[in-house]
């Protein structure tokens, strides 16, 4: 409450906010949630014949997943 509520952050705020988000999986969760986005975004790209253009925009989508873990 003190850190949103009165907009009073400390030095330990962001690890505790870390330490809260890891203990209930929304860390998890949002990875997963990412993973799935990005394998929606190879399947699109799927109608575009094989091309070294297409195959960087799959790199990126594997990209912007692994470089958060």
């Amino acid at each position: 409450r003190r850190t949103v509520g009165a907009l009073e952050q400390g030095d330990d705020d962001l690890a505790q906010a870390m330490r809260l988000m890891d203990r209930h999986g929304a860390i998890a969760a949002t990875l997963a949630r990412a993973a799935g986005f990005a394998a929606e975004a190879k399947r699109a790209l799927g109608v575009f014949p094989p091309s070294a253009m297409r195959a960087r925009l799959m790199d990126v989508a594997d990209y912007t997943v692994s470089r958060a873990r």
